[in-house]
């Protein structure tokens, strides 16, 4: 197993494993910034692994893939849950809006009568 490929495989559970905890404690900012290492890295192992033929190497890049989806599956649970309360903040948003607007419409144009 190559260096590289080694190195690789054992910094995305870690990775995985802070990305799922940031998304437990709905910390997205640092989420966000971990997520573009975490697809750098899943991106390098695909490249080191399909320059291997090594049965072992293989059987560990598959057990490590199993762990990897059903962590990136948890993932996904918690952005659909986020993308849902964002989808309903957007929703308030509109609504008050709307509201400030039909509220608008009713003031007078000009607030002060001009001096003179």
């Amino acid at each position: 197993m190559s260096t590289s490929l080694a190195s690789t495989m054992s910094a995305l559970p870690e990775l995985s494993r802070q990305l799922l905890e940031l998304a437990r404690r709905e910390e997205w900012d640092g989420f966000s910034a971990l997520s573009q290492q975490y697809l750098s890295a899943q991106a390098s192992l695909i490249a080191a692994a399909q320059q291997t033929d090594c049965a072992v190497t293989k059987k560990a890049q598959l057990a490590l893939l199993q762990q990897l989806q059903a962590n990136d599956a948890e993932i996904a649970r918690q952005l659909q849950a986020r993308l849902t309360v964002l989808g309903e903040a957007m929703t308030r948003l509109q609504q008050n809006k709307k509201c400030c607007q039909d509220y608008a419409a009713q003031m007078p144009r000009r607030l002060f009568p001009s001096a003179g």
